[in-house]
């Protein structure tokens, strides 16, 4: 590699997008793709098949059955995939063809924007005298002086616009109301207009773009976008109720399929906002690209338009696709326009939403996948090469070969003498370039190691270009780019270096990043040995780069004490460019099953040790599930998932490998603990799940990461045995972490509390005692998981005998209430469970004055309320105080139909309250603004009736006490709208003992004492009307006398009709 070349041109050819680098560099790097999926279009379906690019290219340009038919042509795949780079490839072939009946337009992403394509369109030369040019240019450079912020200010505001003047149903009239408060809020908007937000995405796709936006990006609202965490709401404390409330409706962990919902809705109105600011039309749009094929037509030339990116038309992607699937034959002929080969990219994710009136005008669906480089290991070692190539060349010299007509077996090559002792790729011309700083198995290794977008865009990004940059700036490092990614590397090879590392004379605090640099790259460009060989290599590559890496401490070790295999002294380390690399060093390509089989063949010449290496494929599948898993943890700092069964042999191991009875804990203790533990003993530090509930935490160590491996190898290698490879070493490595640890378990099991169970009828009468209060409207403050001595340990409540209590609950409430306080074992109930809690005084047990037991009243609460305050049907039979158990039971079995009642009866005066309201259901919550709002109306209605001299008033009725309750009657509804279903019994009573119905009925009797009034008035009104028609006094034209009555009149009748609508 020529260093000083490289660090100027490695930001050139290692563009992302190909549509942005020059011609030169792109010939110079191209990968033929090999195996694309073609759709043809045959009756409804798409028949598939696969086929080369140049296959592709002769079939759309060059088939004669087709080539002057209209055609719409898709190219789809992930973002990265090679979308970008086919296209290139497609419009650099027909460029070299020039043919002279076709005009050739590439619409790129180096402006890919609305008003950029529509620029590119209009600058085709044989369009330069289209007769509205000027028009369409001015319409080009609208918006044009306008400032970044004040653009997107308008976008922002252009939103709100839409939806205040919404008249769809997606969205109810309350929550747009509550959907623009919050678009209004400052915080809010500041974070939708954040860089790399959705109006900036739009935005980007309006005007031009910068070079560091994700071009694959939608210009669209993202479910992401909308989500809001717990720190984001606390800010609007401050803000517009409204703002608020449909902010908590937006948080995460809350209602997923609402917030899907709402980007939706927001996303419904991208394309009219982007036509509104942008100022152009989608029938401007259509015009446009109508006379340009008016225009080529007439000067007898077609139209080959290759789309990069469909999204560079956001605003007008309708407008386009109308024009892209409109032919030239049959019923447009009249139209005169030129015929159209349209070659389409976009996403998948883009392409889904196509309607499939346009899927139905497709011609031909390209997909290339992910991958498609990677199928072929030799054209995945070819494309890294050849930009590793074109990076040490000038572009000079590779413009100077495009010049001379690009032919590849003249294309330059960088050589460099010092570098030989690299692997390098041999191409057809049979000159080689140099992989540095790869080897052969450095590039599939990463490549198969690639979590996710194994596309050419991702190599380039993740492998190439870290990799080049840390070699030419800090080659100390290297390869520190790759250091968290996961490793196949054996463990008893990194076992191996991490002991070789210990030995050597370094500093201790450098040796863990030594370690970690080595075994990241022994795992991903070696042949994963610690092989030494007479040629001059370790782990099949030469002992000079391992010095050149500043790993020559750990050459030294390592020759010093393995013995050296003798091998030819030259091995070929060049890959051909027909070379099949489908198989490698590290078995790639090659399944689980011939993995474990080739093992076993190493082993042959021991009998013994073949039967102990003989491991079921299937087995050992599920044990690199799990190594990768704890790989993953370890290194990446992941949650632990799947060990929950390797987890519970490591705690059977403990259970069953200490001698408990010599340690002091009787062998009754330790049976108990692990009947009601289990492999809840331990847990492990970052698990993904119930942590809280575990006893002994082990944390993210090496000792910790070597246990689970052992306890892997136990449970899947060994089929629950140590019958496995190294087993000894595993045994050894068990036994001592148990010996070190063993004092930690002998002290959980020895501090449990070994005192008994609280009897049965004491739960049961802590249990009644909370149903007793909960019914007597006495702890609707309290939380009902943190009920403690308040509820448990004061005297019983009187009956609740107020006015407030004797209204707004079902029958079977006040029932149940009867019952509890009519009961005579009430009073015993709780005399028995106080008395229980006391710590006799001398030898008084009969007393009024209680000493309490703290510790076993803690344990006792703990209890129920693990119970969920529901009794254990294992006690049904118990004779210590059975009737106070009997009472209890029965106060239970009435809950039932107390909560049906119950929930029964608050949404039915919920919905005839919220029957008053406009655009306010179930769902909704209702905002005290709305019934101040109301109530207001209310004042006017009986305002206007007094002035019409109606005999109607609104005395005895309290209004403005009325609006100071709103916040009160709010709060109620919100407990009587909601639903229940999935809620405990218990849960349910709590909710309504604060009597939410009781606060509410008041106001709805108000309301419907006002609707009463409505019909009076009505009747009142009309019949006076009918009553002067009679008598010929009603002339709407006429009496003078009358005019101001008339007025009177005719206010009151348009308020009546208001007010008739909204009830």
């Amino acid at each position: 590699m020529n260093t000083a070349i490289a660090k100027k041109r490695i930001n050139q050819v290692l563009r992302i997008d190909s549509i942005d680098s020059t011609d030169s560099d792109f010939l110079a790097t191209h990968v033929p793709f090999r195996k694309i999926v073609v759709g043809t279009k045959s009756g409804n379906q798409f028949e598939e098949t696969y086929r080369s690019e140049e296959y592709i290219y002769r079939d759309i340009f060059n088939n004669e059955l087709t080539k002057n038919e209209h055609q719409f042509v898709i190219v789809e795949g992930s973002s990265g995939a090679g979308k970008s780079h086919f296209i290139r490839w497609l419009y650099a072939m027909l460029s070299a063809k020039e043919e002279k009946d076709d005009a050739v337009l590439l619409i790129r992403r180096s402006d890919n924007t609305l008003k950029g394509t529509i620029r590119q369109l209009l600058d085709i030369k044989e369009v330069k005298e289209i007769s509205n040019k000027e028009a369409y240019e001015r319409l080009v450079k609208a918006n044009k002086a306008i400032t970044e912020n004040k653009f997107k200010s308008t976008i922002y505001h252009q939103f709100i616009v839409e939806i205040e003047n919404d008249t769809s149903e997606m969205l109810s009239s309350m929550k747009r109301k509550k959907l623009v408060a919050l678009l209004n809020n400052s915080l809010f908007q500041e974070r939708l207009m954040a860089a790399g937000g959705p109006i900036d995405r739009i935005y980007n796709k309006i005007t031009s773009s910068s070079s560091s936006i994700d071009l694959d990006l939608i210009a669209q609202f993202t479910k992401e976008d909308l989500t809001l965490d717990i720190d984001f709401t606390n800010q609007l404390d401050d803000a517009d109720k409204k703002a608020r409330d449909f902010a908590d409706n937006l948080l995460e962990g809350g209602d997923d399929d609402f917030i899907v919902k709402i980007t939706a809705y927001m996303n419904s109105f991208v394309e009219t906002v982007i036509q509104t600011s942008a100022g152009i039309e989608p029938g401007d749009f259509q015009q446009i690209f109508k006379e340009i094929r008016q225009e080529l037509k007439r000067k007898g030339k077609n139209l080959i338009l290759l789309i990069e990116d469909i999204t560079s038309f956001t605003g007008v992607n309708q407008a386009l696709l109308n024009a892209l699937v409109t032919g030239h034959t049959g019923s447009n002929e009249v139209d005169n326009l030129c015929r159209l080969i349209s070659v389409v990219g976009t996403t998948t994710q883009y392409y889904n939403q196509f309607r499939d009136n346009y899927r139905d005008r497709i011609t031909k669906q390209i997909t290339i996948h992910d991958g498609v480089i990677g199928e072929n290991k030799n054209d995945l070692v070819q494309f890294v090469a050849k930009y590793l190539n074109a990076i040490s060349l000038d572009s000079e010299v590779l413009d100077e070969w495009v010049k001379n007509g690009a032919y590849s077996e003249e294309m330059p090559v960088y050589e460099d003498d010092d570098l030989d002792h690299w692997d390098k790729f041999k191409l057809a011309s049979g000159r080689q370039i140099s992989l540095f700083p790869f080897t052969k198995n450095a590039i599939i290794n990463l490549y198969d190691a690639m979590s996710n977008h194994k596309t050419p865009r991702y190599i380039l990004r993740d492998i190439i270009e870290p990799a080049v940059n840390e070699v030419l700036y800090s080659i100390s490092t290297f390869p520190k780019f790759c250091l968290g990614w996961r490793s196949s590397l054996p463990e008893s090879i990194e076992n191996r270096i991490g002991n070789i590392v210990q030995s050597i004379k370094i500093p201790q605090e450098q040796k863990s990043d030594y370690r970690k640099r080595l075994v990241t790259f022994m795992s991903f460009w070696t042949d994963k040995t610690l092989d030494v060989t007479s040629n001059g290599r370790i782990a099949g590559i030469n002992t000079k780069i391992f010095f050149e890496l500043d790993f020559s401490d750990f050459v030294g070790k390592l020759t010093s004490t393995t013995n050296i295999k003798n091998i030819p002294d030259h091995v070929d380390t060049s890959v051909n460019a027909n070379d099949s690399l489908t198989k490698t060093n590290d078995t790639d390509g090659i399944n689980d099953e011939a993995a474990v089989e080739s093992e076993d063949q190493a082993q042959s010449s021991n009998p013994t040790l073949k039967e102990i290496l003989k491991i079921d494929p299937k087995n050992q599948k599920n044990y690199n599930s799990f190594k990768e898993s704890v790989f993953a943890w370890h290194y990446d700092g992941a949650n632990l998932m799947g060990f929950v069964n390797v987890r519970e042999q490591i705690s059977n191991f403990v259970y069953d490998a200490i001698n408990w009875q010599q340690e002091g804990v009787p062998l009754d203790s330790k049976n108990r603990f692990k009947d009601s533990v289990g492999n809840r003993l331990i847990g492990f530090e970052r698990q993904d799940q119930g942590i809280s509930r575990c006893i002994v935490i082990l944390r993210d160590t090496d000792e910790t990461y070597q246990l689970l491996l052992c306890f892997g190898k136990w449970l899947y290698l060994g089929n629950k045995s140590w019958n496995f490879p190294d087993s000894a070493s595993a045994i050894y490595l068990a036994t001592s972490w148990l010996q070190r640890n063993k004092d930690q378990f002998v002290n959980v099991i020895k501090d449990v509390n070994k005192g008994s169970a609280i009897p049965a009828y004491i739960k049961a009468a802590m249990i009644e005692k909370v149903y007793k209060l909960i019914i007597n409207g006495k702890i609707s403050d309290a939380k009902l998981n943190h009920l403690g001595d308040e509820t448990f340990l004061r005297a019983d409540s009187l009956k609740n005998k107020s006015a407030e209590f004797s209204i707004g609950h079902s029958r079977a409430w006040y029932d149940l209430h009867q019952f509890i306080y009519n009961d005579p074992k009430t009073p015993d109930a709780y005399t028995a469970s106080v008395r229980y809690f006391n710590l006799i005084q001398g030898m008084s047990i009969n007393t009024d004055s209680y000493v309490l037991n703290y510790s076993l009243y803690q344990a006792a609460l703990k209890e129920i309320r693990k119970s969920k305050y529901i009794l254990d049907e294992n006690d049904v039979n118990i004779k210590d105080k059975k009737e106070i158990f009997e009472l209890a039971q029965k106060v239970i079995t009435k809950v039932k139909k107390v909560v049906e009642e119950e929930t029964n009866l608050a949404h039915e005066t919920a919905a005839n309250i919220l029957g008053f309201f406009e655009n306010i259901d179930m769902e909704d919550e209702m905002d005290a603004s709305d019934i101040r709002d109301l109530i207001n109306d209310i004042q006017s209605f009986y305002q206007q009736c007094f002035i019409a001299g109606v005999n109607i008033s609104s005395n005895n009725v309290d209004l403005e006490e009325l609006k100071k309750s709103a916040p009160k009657i709010v709060q109620a509804m919100r407990i009587l709208q909601k639903d229940y279903s999935e809620d405990e019994d218990i849960s349910v009573l709590y909710s309504f003992s604060s009597n939410p119905i009781g606060v509410v009925l008041p106001f709805l009797k108000i309301l419907q004492k006002v609707n009463n009034d409505i019909d009076t008035a009505y009747g009142q009104m009309h019949s006076e009307k009918e009553n002067l028609t009679r008598k010929g006094n009603w002339n709407d034209n006429v009496d003078p006398r009358f005019e101001q009555q008339q007025k009177d009149f005719e206010i009151l009748l348009k308020a009546l009709e208001g007010w008739s609508s909204a009830t």
